[in-house]
């Protein structure tokens, strides 16, 4: 998705995406917590690149809220991102203390 259209209407939805993903997997925002923080957190848990992690959201936080429009560079830098966090959750563990007995 984030190879089509323009790169500003690409990176918009990427985080959010994620935001319900993380929900989706059984780890909803509490009270007094966004889900961009549950996200993070839990992307932190499998020890996915805090790098990566930032990156993508800081380029959704531009892509969602500038008054300019993102360039080709940025699309790149988000694809790079999400590579990242898609190859440290292909290989990450569970976190010792949430695996089952």
């Amino acid at each position: 998705a984030l190879r089509a259209g323009a790169p500003t209407t690409a990176l918009a939805p990427c985080w959010p995406r994620l935001e319900a993903a993380t929900a989706r997997a059984g780890c909803p925002a509490l009270s007094g917590e966004t889900p961009a923080e549950v996200t993070s957190a839990v992307l932190r848990r499998f020890e996915i690149d805090d790098d990566a992690i930032a990156g993508l959201a800081d380029l959704y936080r531009e892509a969602r809220f500038s008054r300019h429009a993102l360039g080709e560079a940025d699309r790149e830098r988000a694809v790079d991102a999400l590579t990242r966090i898609h190859e440290g959750l292909a290989h990450a563990r569970v976190p010792e203390a949430e695996q089952a007995p």
